[in-house]
């Protein structure tokens, strides 16, 4: 994934540290500030669990797997859109729990997690409105995370699990990756090379498979260039990387004079600054000169009118993750 497409920037999550971050939790009285979400996400999970987590040492099962660990649960979906979370809002609702050690079934494996990704998406299972439903909170806590990687420390047998059992993997599961360990099913997993670090596979399905998934679309459909409205996401210059490296070209729309800079050096065709007076005009003389037919959009709403209104008659819109 890094070689091919470029450095993802995910906020990690280390595994290894759950047990220190309750610890230091407990010793800490001083208050909890109030950040964005963006300033709380990369710390908030960990750094504000509960006291509570750590004080019990984990029992140790015969096989050398022990019998509860460390996992982030949501106890109720958090109010409002992501851009207002605060760390206060998430030190009450997103804790860190001991539960049992979660025992793998037939056709999956035990993965000692060493790395998870925050991705948009777990921004979304925090509001309860991805993953796991609302009506599950009334049940109790959801546990949260949905990527990661880790080593394959037990199996449920079968044919899909042969071969797995001490293979470092990257693997996907709704509401199973902020733990230290993780139950999954054989077939969501792929085994990694000894030369790729977890850090750079700890998200390698959502989205490298999201863009493979658009090039099939263009491809299908012959098109040589597409639109994309979440220009500059990670997401964003993947796709220009690999879109570029087939031969296609990309029209990113973004929302800021830098990340225009930053689709451009990523090797977009053009980048275009939606907050500007001219892009509507811009955007439909770059569609006309790349001939793009095909558009991928991230955002909805007002922008998608206006990008598909700019796009020659016959061009088609494809929206995700919204």
């Amino acid at each position: 994934i890094n070689a091919e497409y470029g450095t993802q920037r995910f906020v990690v999550l280390r595994m290894s540290d759950l047990s220190a971050a309750a610890s230091s939790a407990a010793s800490s009285a001083a208050p909890v500030e109030e950040k964005s979400a963006a300033a709380a996400a990369a710390d908030v999970p960990l750094s504000a669990a509960p006291a509570a987590a750590a004080d019990a040492a984990p029992a140790t099962a015969n096989d050398g797997v022990p019998e509860t660990m460390l996992a982030a649960r949501l106890h109720a979906p958090i109010d409002g859109s992501i851009r207002e979370f605060t760390r206060g809002d998430l030190a009450q609702k997103l804790k860190l729990d001991r539960v049992p050690v979660p025992k793998p079934r037939a056709g999956q494996v035990l993965i000692k997690v060493a790395m998870s990704a925050l991705l948009p998406m777990n921004m979304s299972e925090l509001k309860a409105a991805y993953g796991k439903t609302t009506k599950d909170h009334e049940k109790g806590a959801v546990q949260c995370g949905s990527e990661g990687c880790g080593t394959v420390v037990g199996s449920g047998g079968g044919v899909l699990t042969w071969g797995l059992m001490g293979k470092r993997v990257a693997f996907f599961r709704y509401n199973a990756a902020w733990a230290e360990y993780a139950c999954v099913g054989a077939d969501q997993v792929m085994t990694l090379p000894s030369s790729v670090p977890f850090k750079s596979a700890c998200a390698a399905f959502a989205n490298p498979f999201t863009v493979l998934a658009f090039g099939e679309i263009a491809a299908a459909a012959k098109a040589k260039a597409i639109v994309h409205t979440a220009g500059a996401s990670t997401l964003g210059i993947m796709l220009i990387k690999y879109m570029a490296k087939k031969g296609n070209k990309v029209i990113a729309v973004v929302r800021r004079d830098e990340q225009v800079v930053k689709c451009k050096e990523a090797g977009a065709a053009e980048a275009l600054n939606s907050t500007s007076a001219t892009f509507f005009e811009d955007l439909r003389a770059a569609c006309e000169k790349h001939n793009a037919k095909v558009a991928f959009d991230a955002v909805a709403g007002e922008l998608s009118g206006t990008v598909l209104a700019a796009m020659p008659d016959g061009s088609t819109m494809h929206v995700y993750g919204v």
